[in-house]
């Protein structure tokens, strides 16, 4: 039986590799894990590997690449089609998304399989069609959240009630584990710590929306675990999608090396902490509020550092517990704690003063406290997240993602 876990084959043919890695990278984007030949195909004969790859029941679905090029693929037309198309009928679990494209029409893209290796008529089937030749970011999104959908559907008929969703997200370099569900890779979006220019507006924001929606609309009420090797701005963006007040349970497996790996939500019962903070009036004009947040390390000298790069804050809020970091929370109640201290302090520093449009984190905490924070955003419009880099002049924020809690 089909894995739903598994990976998405992409039958395609090579003239359009261009469009392939457009089509990977927003599979990648969304959590879906990926089988393409140029990345997966072992030293093997190519007829017999392909055969087996779409016969494993780790392949979870197919995307049919139909292009003008297929016309001269013997492969696709006498192997893959075929296949893939004999086990979506056996397959309750196992899909196909059949796309028409490279100008194609409906009719067009269906005359490309050879009728003598396969019983199916695309032309009975609802196929996709692409108008733009060649198709760009948008258009592969578009696929990619298909994918998303269909897959999400099957791991949630296929998980037992009250089992969770398991998802995780890696900005650094992680090995893919079909133990996940979903399994956001952004490698391929980030430099070193920091997301390439434009990423995340035009890719990584997105695809956490797509995400959560679709969790929201095909599994609801499915619990998320979150994890991985990820920025502060990442986990923090994926709280933002997971606003409280959404009501999409979600939490996160943060890992100690003396407690070993703990699942740290919202929901947990709250302890004190020790932490405290205070907020302080600055530039009169300015309209942005800085929060420092120092738990694992101090804060404080790299803001200082960045401080020629950063806007005039008209208050700046501190949060911080005596003595040097890193501060150990020790538990998920710790966290939560935590997390709604700074929210309340953050909603006094915005009615206080009025004019603030932005409020911007530089934070030194775990990756489950940045998601727990995230959470609890919901009523501020505007908030820029900074990843510390390394530089000749010493370690200092830069902007990364600019997130709109709101909807704003």
């Amino acid at each position: 039986m089909t894995n739903p876990l598994g990976r998405s084959f992409l039958s395609y043919k090579r003239d359009r590799k261009a469009e392939a890695e457009l089509l990977i990278a927003a599979q990648h984007d969304v959590g879906v894990p990926t089988w393409r030949d140029v990345d997966d195909l072992d030293e093997l004969p190519t007829e017999d590997e392909i055969r087996r790859v779409l016969r494993d029941p780790d392949t979870a679905n197919a995307i049919l690449w139909l292009t003008p090029e297929v016309a001269k693929s013997e492969m696709i037309r006498k192997v893959e089609a075929p296949l893939i198309l004999e086990r979506t009928r056996q397959d309750g679990v196992f899909f196909v998304i059949p796309v028409a494209a490279g100008g194609l029409d409906y009719c067009e893209a269906a005359a490309l399989l050879d009728p003598s290796f396969t019983l199916e008529d695309l032309k009975q089937w609802n196929l996709r069609k692409l108008a733009a030749d060649p198709i760009g970011p948008a258009e592969a999104a578009e696929v990619a959240m298909r994918v998303l959908r269909r897959r999400v559907a099957a791991i949630h008929a296929f998980l037992p009630a009250g089992t969770p969703l398991k998802m995780a997200l890696h900005t650094r370099k992680a090995a893919a584990s079909m133990a996940n569900s979903l399994s956001l890779r952004w490698q391929h979006r980030c430099e070193g710590r920091e997301a390439r220019p434009g990423a995340w507006k035009d890719f990584l924001l997105p695809a956490l929306q797509t995400v959560a929606k679709v969790i929201e609309e095909t599994a609801p009420e499915r619990a998320v675990e979150a994890s991985g090797l990820a920025s502060i701005p990442a986990i923090t963006a994926l709280g933002c999608e997971f606003l409280a007040p959404r009501r999409l349970p979600i939490s996160w497996e943060q890992y100690n090396e003396r407690r070993g790996s703990q699942l740290w939500s919202l929901n947990a019962p709250r302890e004190s902490t020790g932490f405290q903070a205070k907020c302080e009036a600055r530039d009169l004009s300015g309209r942005d509020l800085a929060v420092l947040i120092s738990v694992t390390d101090h804060v404080e000298p790299a803001f200082k550092v960045s401080r020629s790069d950063l806007p005039p804050f008209r208050a700046l809020l501190r949060v911080w517990k005596g003595g040097d970091p890193p501060h150990d929370l020790e538990n998920a109640g710790q966290a939560a704690e935590l997390s709604y201290l700074i929210q309340k302090e953050i909603r006094k520093a915005l009615k206080e003063y009025p004019e603030i449009v932005c409020v911007h984190l530089f934070m030194a905490i775990p990756l489950g406290l940045a998601m727990m924070t995230g959470q609890l955003l919901n009523n501020v419009n505007s908030v820029q997240t900074y990843e510390l880099v390394s530089s000749e002049a010493g370690k200092s924020y830069r902007p990364a993602a600019l997130l709109h809690p709101s909807g704003c």
